[in-house]
């Protein structure tokens, strides 16, 4: 559904509403978890898409804290909009 303009400025959920219509799925909730299984599979295709990028970020103990460096600021900006 999302994977030939995941990396365009297009709003995913829009791309969850025209595939609910497309298969005939109600917008009420006849498959609530239609949203969780799509983005699961975006994920999983990055995931097997960068493998090696990622086995190589994990490999090194250096890249793991500078990852875990670059997500500090995230902790207090889901504080701020929580």
């Amino acid at each position: 559904v999302q994977g030939i303009s995941e990396f365009l400025p297009i709003s995913s959920s829009t791309h969850l509403r025209l595939a609910r219509s497309l298969l005939g799925l109600s917008e009420n909730g006849s498959f609530p978890y239609f949203d969780l299984i799509c983005h699961a599979g975006t994920m999983c295709a990055l995931l097997i898409g960068f493998r090696k990028e990622i086995f190589l970020v994990l490999k090194s103990f250096r890249l793991i804290a500078l990852f875990i460096l670059a997500l500090c600021p995230l902790v207090p900006a889901y504080l701020l909009i929580k």
